[in-house]
């Protein structure tokens, strides 16, 4: 399968994903035009107006974590027609001499054999893997807050939160130190973006849950404002909420809960 983007592939940004082992990433820069896409490996070829590069190449360029340009060959091999005919015109003159005085033996017509198969190079050209066409991941929170509560009920964890700006495709919401034998988290399906997949797990004490698919910002953070995080025991500890919209570490929220 192909994906086609309308601008050059210096007018993007990939990035690799940091929630699947196998898949990137790709931002247009111009606003209103190809916006943010997930691409797995169901996707073979990203076609760009100037460019057109493979899965695999990006997915290698990525892992090697290169902060150079890196230039693709590609090389294209043709026979070379005009040689051959000359060959095969000398061939067969030298064949009907040597028939003439004593038949050809086998090493000569494999020999011959192979030379018609000759190939010369016809053209070549090159791909260039930016590095300005990369960005790499940072796990700095662009907002990050810490509260001391006593034990409450119910936490409404993104209540205040503000929109981002982005245009979203990725979503991670994670909670550490989750005790899944007393905690629970509900939400309003009503809010759920429309046309967005998800899935969830438990693994080491963290809770994580993942939205995919493009998302309008009002919809998600409406969405998220009604998460609630309950526990049937009295907390005391430590809390961790965060927020992660496509690559970018988005919000965190530490809540020590004390007696």
């Amino acid at each position: 399968m192909k994906v086609h983007f309308k601008g050059k592939s210096a007018e993007y940004e990939i990035e690799k994903s940091h929630f699947c082992a196998h898949a990137f990433v790709v931002k247009d820069k111009i606003n209103e035009r190809d916006g943010v896409n997930f691409i797995t490996s169901n996707v073979d070829f990203l076609e760009f107006s100037d460019e057109h590069f493979s899965f695999d190449e990006i997915i290698k360029f990525l892992e090697t974590s290169s902060d150079e340009n890196t230039i693709i060959v590609d090389e294209f091999f043709e026979k070379d027609e005009r040689n051959l005919k000359e060959k095969d015109l000398n061939s067969q003159k030298n064949h009907s001499n040597q028939n003439e005085n004593f038949p050809c033996n086998e090493e000569e017509k494999v020999c011959n054999k192979q030379e018609k198969f000759q190939l010369t190079l016809a053209e070549y050209y090159s791909r260039i893997f930016g590095k300005n066409l990369f960005v790499k991941y940072t796990k700095e929170f662009e907002k990050n807050e810490s509260f001391e509560l006593s034990n409450v009920e119910k936490l409404e964890f993104f209540k205040d939160l503000e929109e981002s700006e982005q245009e979203l495709c990725f979503v991670k919401i994670e909670i550490l130190n989750y005790d899944d034998s007393c905690d629970s988290i509900s939400f309003n399906l009503e809010l759920f973006p429309s046309g967005v997949s998800y899935k969830y797990g438990i693994y080491k004490n963290i809770l994580r849950i993942i939205l995919l698919g493009k998302m309008q910002n009002s919809e998600l953070f409406a969405f998220l404002r009604s998460f609630i995080y309950k526990s049937k025991d009295k907390i005391i500890g430590e809390k961790i909420f965060t927020l992660t919209l496509n690559q970018n570490p988005f919000y965190k929220l530490k809540i020590k809960f004390i007696a």
